[in-house]
C-alpha cells in the first residue's frame, strides 16, 4: 500500500485537535502547558511515521498545501517543538536553567510561512 496524506491524515488524526498549530507562539504556548505524558505520548506516535510523512509532504509546495498536508506539516512542527523536551528535559515542559520564556514573542508577518 502506497503511503499517502490520507492514510497519514487518518492516522494521525487523534492528534490534530492538541498539536495542529498554524504558528510557531502556538506550538510554544501548548508544549509549556502540555505534561510529560502528553508531549512522550505525541512524540511516540509522530516518531516512527516522519521518514515517510516526510517524503509526502516534500510533494507539495510549502506555500500551496492542501489543508490535510497543511495539518500534518504543522504536526511536524509541533514535533519538533517538543522533540527536546521529550528527548533532553525528561519531559519538562520548560527549559532548565533558562529564562522565563513567555518573556519572549515570536512574531510573523504572515502566519502562513513557517
Amino acid at each position: 500500500m502506497t503511503k499517502n496524506v490520507d492514510y497519514y491524515a487518518a492516522l494521525l488524526e487523534p492528534w490534530f485537535e492538541r498539536w495542529n498549530l498554524m504558528t510557531q507562539s502556538e506550538r510554544e504556548i501548548q508544549r509549556r502547558q502540555s505534561n510529560a505524558y502528553q508531549m512522550q505520548g505525541f512524540y511516540d506516535a509522530m516518531l516512527p511515521q516522519m521518514e515517510g510523512l516526510i517524503e509526502v509532504l516534500n510533494e507539495y509546495p510549502l506555500n500551496d498545501m492542501p489543508e490535510q498536508a497543511r495539518s500534518l506539516m504543522n504536526l511536524t512542527l509541533s514535533l519538533a517543538e517538543i522533540a527536546p523536551h521529550v528527548e533532553f528535559y525528561e519531559g519538562a515542559a520548560g527549559v532548565p536553567f533558562a529564562f522565563e520564556e513567555e518573556r519572549f514573542i515570536a512574531e510573523r508577518a504572515d502566519s502562513t510561512q513557517l
